[in-house]
Formats: C-alpha cells, sequence, structure tokens
C-alpha cells in the first residue's frame, strides 16, 4: 500500500504478512524511513 522502499526482502515479508491476515506494523517501517 505504497510502503513498498525498494527492498525485495520487504516487499516479500509485506506480501506474506498480507497472506497471513496480519498487518506490518509502522514501527518495521519507521526504522528505515526516518
Amino acid at each position: 500500500m505504497g510502503l513498498s522502499t525498494g527492498s525485495p526482502m520487504e516487499e516479500l515479508n509485506s506480501r506474506l504478512n498480507e497472506l497471513k491476515g496480519t498487518k506490518a506494523t509502522t514501527k518495521e517501517y519507521t526504522w528505515r524511513d526516518p
């Protein structure tokens, strides 16, 4: 949902989380996006 930072790993995790029905916390992204 526009949270992609270009990292393939994060993309994969995001997809897996969506499949599992869990939403990635913004905390996981804030450490990458200051």
